[in-house]
């Protein structure tokens, strides 16, 4: 008897961890975003070309229905404030400072949250909250340091002439 309590305890326990586990920023899904998005700049690079349309779906690896962008000062950077953007209850912890955070979910559900520091840099350019059924295509561009800064805008929101405009990318490409 006492097997089955200890066994009943055990599992009760896992189960209430398991319950309280914070949707944890994904290092590997920072590091595969990244490891992409750098060979992309570095193309950038060799063919002087100012931007590319690329896949969110093969980017994240993830079947995701919403993305949704934060920065530490967007207002947002509590799990209070996000949860609230989101709909969705998420503990993760604040944003790291000078930092940015993806989050993707699905079904009403977190799928990951991914951050990047302030040297990394990336932008998502979208309203609150991007709704997989737009598309998943984006254009990726860089600033003019290639692999300094990250740039991603939804497909259908991005004008060549206005978003790549003026004497700062034309001193680039």
């Amino acid at each position: 008897m006492k097997k089955y309590s200890k066994l009943c305890t055990l599992l009760l326990t896992a189960f209430f961890l398991h319950g309280c586990t914070p949707n944890a920023p994904s290092k590997t899904l920072h590091d595969k975003i990244l490891s992409k998005l750098n060979q992309y700049a570095d193309s950038f690079k060799s063919k002087k070309a100012a931007y590319t349309a690329l896949n969110m779906d093969n980017l994240s690896g993830l079947e995701w229905e919403k993305i949704y962008f934060f920065h530490e000062n967007s207002g947002y950077p509590t799990d209070e404030g996000m949860s609230e953007v989101i709909g969705i209850e998420i503990k993760s912890g604040s944003i790291i400072s000078n930092g940015t955070r993806l989050i993707f979910t699905r079904s009403n559900k977190v799928l990951a949250v991914v951050d990047f520091s302030q040297e990394e840099n990336l932008w998502l350019y979208t309203t609150e909250g991007y709704n997989r059924n737009k598309g998943s295509k984006f254009i990726f561009y860089t600033n003019c340091d290639y692999r300094k800064s990250y740039n991603l805008q939804p497909l259908q929101n991005f004008d060549e002439r206005t978003d790549l405009s003026g004497e700062f990318y034309k001193r680039c490409y």
